[in-house]
Parts: C-alpha cells; sequence; structure tokens
C-alpha cells in the first residue's frame, strides 16, 4: 500500500494523538465537544497519574482502546460541531469510571504494593469490575458509586483485620454475591489511604452523535 493512508499506518496511536493535539489552537484541559458522526460513541481521554489513557464508550460498553480513540478523533476533527448533551456525557464518564479506578488502583499498587501481591482481595478485583459494568449498562448511578469505592479498598490496602474479615466472609458454605460483599465493604470504617495516591482528570472528551 502507498500514499497517505500508508503512512497513516505506520505511525502508532500516541503519534497521531499528538498530530491532533498540536493541530488545536490552544489546547485546554477538560475540554468538551461533539460532532456529527454516523455512530453513537463517546471517546475520553484522561490523565491519569503521569500517564495518558483514551477509552470508548458506547452505549453497551466501555473500553481502553487508544487506537479505536484515535480513529474516531481523526473523524471528528473535520466533523460538524452539534450540541453537548450533558446527560450523554454523564453517562459515559459513569461508564468508565470503573476501568479509571482499575488503572488508578494499578498506580497505587505499583506505588506501595503490600508484601503479598496475590493477596486475597485483588483476587476480587475483576469479578467486582463485572458487577460494576453491568451496572453501568442498566445505568444504576448509586451503584456504580457504591461498586467503585468497593473497588478502591480492595485494590488500594486494608489493614491486617479487614482482610481477616474479608476471609471469613469468603469461607462460607454459600456463593459469594456481590451484594454480600458490598455488604461487608459498608460494614467497615469509611476507606482511606494516608499517602498521596495518583490522581485523574479528564483532558478531553468528544461525543459521537448520530444524524
Amino acid at each position: 500500500m502507498a500514499g497517505p493512508a500508508a503512512a497513516q499506518g505506520r505511525l502508532d496511536w500516541c503519534d497521531r494523538l499528538q498530530r491532533l493535539y498540536l493541530g488545536v489552537a490552544t489546547p485546554a484541559e477538560g475540554a468538551v465537544a461533539a460532532v456529527r458522526a454516523p455512530v453513537s460513541a463517546a471517546v475520553l481521554v484522561v490523565r491519569i497519574g503521569s500517564l495518558v489513557e483514551a477509552f470508548v464508550v458506547t452505549e453497551h460498553d466501555a473500553r481502553a482502546d487508544p487506537d479505536e480513540a484515535t480513529r474516531l478523533l481523526e473523524h471528528a476533527a473535520p466533523g460538524e460541531a452539534v450540541p453537548v448533551a450533558r446527560e450523554r456525557l454523564a453517562r459515559a464518564v459513569h461508564r468508565a469510571a470503573p476501568l479509571v479506578r482499575a488503572r488508578l488502583a494499578a498506580l497505587g499498587d505499583v506505588r506501595w504494593r503490600a508484601a503479598d501481591p496475590d493477596r486475597l482481595s485483588r483476587r476480587l478485583i475483576p469479578w467486582v469490575l463485572d458487577a460494576a459494568r453491568r451496572a453501568a449498562r442498566r445505568g444504576a448511578a448509586a451503584e456504580l458509586d457504591r461498586l467503585d469505592a468497593l473497588v478502591s479498598r480492595l485494590a488500594l490496602g486494608m489493614t491486617a483485620g479487614e482482610e481477616l474479615s474479608l476471609e471469613h466472609i469468603l469461607a462460607r458454605r454459600t456463593p459469594l454475591t456481590v451484594r454480600a460483599v458490598l455488604a461487608w465493604h459498608e460494614g467497615l470504617a469509611p476507606w482511606h489511604h494516608d499517602g498521596d495516591p495518583p490522581g485523574a482528570a479528564l483532558v478531553t472528551a468528544v461525543l459521537f452523535e448520530p444524524g
């Protein structure tokens, strides 16, 4: 393959995203825009600690997909601007929130990893994230907030007593449910960490409106 398409194919998504960024006259962190498009989706570019992650959010899914996010942003650049639907933006942020939490948890764990990297609580995180994705698809914002807080506790550290109490929950003969783990989490003292965990900030969001 030759020509511009071949040249673009040789550029990775970081190069292409940087090129788009440099093409903006006054790039402002936290900027939000909406464009007319054949698909319904949202691209959220989020700064997580010192890293930048690109998420693609649809009506049924949220995923970290920098290649697809960059492709959508490239199509958005010359697109027709439309008013931003704040409700759609809020839904997209809620759907991506569990993924951002997981990234923050991973960064925090690298910075102050527990002595046992395979501790019991961390093995529950993928299971809780699955429940969070289901809650996001149902639009259950309150449940999603509760699950986000649970992921933070599981990922960013617990006391020895909290870890032991979780072991007791898991040792029961009855099948483990998300409701039971949420009840355990919410029955404990409010979660906090005395360190300085990495933060997350929205760099930009672009909504793609069919029409």
